[in-house]
């Protein structure tokens, strides 16, 4: 769902759509939404809406206004999709349009990993970043 459907502008109802017309029984999508709204809690057995989890807004925030995240439910959703892919040693890419917190989301989320066993870096790239510049 995520490796299709994350990338899509126009077409993202309709393949949500789509996702939910291939689930049955227990795991059926709630009729509410899209299917990106929701992840599957296994200890509850149930679908869980990304609202209900989002954490508080941290008002003690003493950093630069460029690397502030609001908690909601699509930060949410992307630190959760990260630490999965974090902990399995995977890749992963965000993808979007320019200004919507990408860098800022993954920036975010490795400033509160384990600095003594965590080493990262950053490369940052735009539009008119090509081959030759890299």
């Amino acid at each position: 769902m995520w490796a299709f459907g994350a990338s899509l502008d126009e077409d993202r109802v309709s393949f949500s759509n789509s996702i939910k017309s291939l689930t049955n029984g227990n795991l059926k999508f709630p009729e509410a939404g899209q299917t990106f709204d929701y992840f599957y809690d296994v200890i509850e057995g149930k679908w869980t809406h990304w609202d209900e989890v989002v954490g508080d807004y941290n008002k003690e925030f003493e950093g630069l206004f460029e690397n502030l995240v609001v908690p909601t439910a699509d930060t949410t959703r992307q630190n959760f999709l990260l630490d999965l892919h974090v902990q399995a040693k995977k890749g992963m890419i965000f993808v979007g349009k320019a200004g919507t917190g990408k860098t800022t989301i993954i920036s975010n989320y490795f400033t509160g990993l384990d600095k003594d066993s965590t080493l990262t870096s950053s490369m940052n790239f735009n539009s008119y970043t090509d081959s030759a510049a890299l």
